[in-house]
């Protein structure tokens, strides 16, 4: 997923590779849109993520309100790499508090896979927009229709390393069968409290911005399009 997010990264700069590195956008959409009628996008500032730098991303470069819903399906991506990172921290904690280690064999594998593809997804709903691809578009709706099931899944799942609601309720058995102590117990109820919040953020932010994204009128300027 993240060759993905590269390939689209080259996909969206191709118009700007070969001709003016910086893309007019001439707005053709409704009143609160021409304040912002002329707007340039350099994608050839390969700039996101910071430090890796495998794309272009500038929400500033866009119309306000186009820049607003491109920064609500950022959200859902940062929200993403948070959790996952949190439940690689907490999942270590556990182990060594006393459960299996394959809990650990289950988170690292989840975040290689799920932080790329959420920035693949976020990527591809943030091109769709800045160049006003119906094709970008749909790909996004199927990348952003299975992402959100994913995030409410692990939003109530037990299962693996997840966190969620149901280990809750699921947590007291397994506390006695690995002899977990009190401190470890709180622990974990902080872990599943705090997850399952996350994922839930990162469900509403998805659902929210593809909804957006739905509605979106886009402002269709040829000089905006990439060739791919």
């Amino acid at each position: 997923m993240a060759g993905q997010a590269t390939t689209l990264g080259k996909s969206a700069m191709g118009g700007a590779l070969h001709g003016d590195s910086s893309l007019k956008v001439a707005s053709k959409t409704p009143e609160r849109f021409r304040a912002d009628a002329v707007t340039s996008i350099d994608w050839s500032n390969i700039n996101y993520p910071p430090g890796i730098r495998l794309v272009h991303f500038n929400p500033d470069e866009l119309p306000t309100p186009v820049a607003r819903l491109a920064r609500v399906l950022h959200g859902m991506f940062v929200v993403t790499s948070i959790v996952l990172l949190a439940n690689i921290v907490h999942s270590v904690v556990l182990v060594i508090g006393g459960l299996p280690a394959s809990r650990i064999g289950y988170t690292i594998p989840s975040a290689f896979i799920l932080t790329p593809a959420s920035g693949a997804t976020f990527y591809q709903g943030y091109v769709a927009l800045a160049i006003s691809d119906e094709k970008k578009k749909k790909r996004y709706f199927l990348f952003q229709s299975i992402f959100l099931t994913v995030a409410l899944f692990l939003f109530v799942s037990p299962l693996g390393s997840a966190n969620g609601l149901l280990a809750l309720s699921s947590m007291q058995s397994k506390i006695q069968r690995y002899h977990l102590s009190s401190g470890m117990h709180t622990f974990w109820v902080y872990a599943a409290g705090l997850e399952s919040t996350l994922w839930f953020t990162a469900f509403l932010l998805g659902a929210y911005g593809m909804a957006g994204v739905r509605r979106f009128n886009p402002y269709h300027s040829e000089a905006s399009r990439s060739p791919a």
